[in-house]
């Protein structure tokens, strides 16, 4: 017996390792098929409106949203030749810098002048990346053109596997539930769809909050003469997706473009841009998504752990799986603690209902009227036990 114990739990690890083994090889593939989830997640409540409307409806409505989208598309090339142009003179001024510019507020600190000397100059550094034909930055060119074709590649992939998830959720979940046992499978059937909605929300909360911080921002800052607006906004829309150190990371990006680009950087710079964060964090995002989930160390450490083993390009991942685990963290944890707590409710009229049949068993004549009540309970107790399966 203990030999056939140990032969089972040794086939289960080896199968557990040998997929994970496999999953790691092919992880590329296992990633795209996640982001087609999430990505199906954010488009599903605009699918679910088409279900209910006529077929001209359905027209109009997507047509309408491919207007819009085709009018996002062409801002976004404006900001992106805006952006060209903007990197461009960035890297011009770093090539021309003969030292670091600091602020007066900067200079009166002794650790930044210390820290500036030991630096080379900016004009220096750029010299030495583009050295020798640029045997140090040609590679980094090359390893970003390739990564930016991947992305692409797999961005259209993930689109029409998002539409298809999107058009057939009840196939694929039938599909999925069928590896699981019967008893099993509308626990797992509320689990997902409870992982789907929050996904879905919280997608698209990011979206509107990246869009929404980077126009500001850009915005805010090219009426105050920066010569950086669309750069400085997407730095600071960026870091701000970040859990627990956004803010403080967009205000060491806007340091660093306002100490790079030889202008007189005042410190409102700062201060403006971290006004603007908090009051959005306060009065804005709260009223956009109703964050059921907050747990942004634990995003943090998945944005860690993604970044260590996956790379950079996949940190997308991060906050969906996080808010993954927290639900399927917190459906275990109520089940273990509804394991542990007293019998209750219909199991406590099953236990009494046991109790008093083997009470009647004992008496040599049972009244029928006792006996009828009795099997009338069962049934009662049966019709209650379906219910609540097919609900719960």
């Amino acid at each position: 017996m203990l030999n056939k114990r140990v032969l089972t739990f040794a086939t289960a690890f080896s199968v557990v390792a040998l997929a994970l083994f496999i999953l790691w090889q092919v992880n590329e593939v296992v990633i795209y098929f996640l982001l087609s989830l999430i990505l199906g997640a954010i488009i599903r409540p605009f699918a679910d409106y088409l279900k209910g409307k006529s077929r001209i409806q359905a027209i109009l409505s997507i047509v309408g949203l491919l207007l819009i989208l085709a009018g996002l598309g062409y801002l976004l090339y404006l900001s992106f030749m805006r952006l060209s142009k903007e990197v461009n003179l960035l890297v011009n001024t770093i090539s021309n810098l003969k030292r670091w510019f600091l602020p007066v507020w900067l200079e009166r600190l002794g650790f930044a002048r210390t820290l500036l000397e030991l630096l080379p100059p900016p004009g220096e550094l750029f010299e030495i990346a583009t050295n020798d034909g640029g045997k140090i930055l040609m590679p980094v060119l090359q390893n970003l053109s390739s990564n930016l074709i991947t992305i692409v590649s797999g961005l259209v992939v993930i689109i029409f596997l998002s539409l298809y998830w999107t058009g057939s959720q009840d196939h694929f979940e039938r599909l999925w539930l069928s590896l699981l046992s019967v008893e099993r499978r509308q626990k797992a059937r509320t689990i997902w769809r409870q992982i789907d909605a929050s996904l879905g929300d919280y997608g698209r909360f990011l979206i509107v909050k990246f869009f929404l911080t980077w126009a500001l921002i850009s915005v805010a800052v090219f009426y105050l003469r920066s010569p950086y607006p669309v750069l400085l906004g997407l730095g600071v829309a960026f870091a701000n997706l970040l859990p627990v150190i956004g803010i403080v990371v967009a205000l060491l990006f806007t340091l660093a473009i306002g100490l790079l680009s030889s202008i007189l950087f005042y410190p409102w710079l700062l201060a403006f841009v971290l006004v603007v964060l908090t009051l959005l964090r306060i009065f804005v995002w709260p009223k956009l998504y109703q964050d059921r989930w907050d747990a942004p160390i634990l995003r943090l450490l998945f944005l860690l752990i993604i970044g260590e083993t996956m790379g950079l390009r996949w940190l997308i991942l991060a906050p969906p799986l996080a808010i993954a685990a927290q639900i399927i963290w917190n459906s275990l944890a109520a089940n273990l603690r509804k394991a542990s707590q007293p019998v209750q409710g219909i199991e406590s009229l099953k236990k009494h209902k046991q109790q008093l049949s083997e009470a009647i068993n004992e008496l040599e004549e049972a009244p029928p009227a006792l006996v009828s009540n009795l099997t009338r309970l069962s049934s009662l107790l049966e019709e209650a036990q379906q219910y609540l399966d097919q609900t719960i």
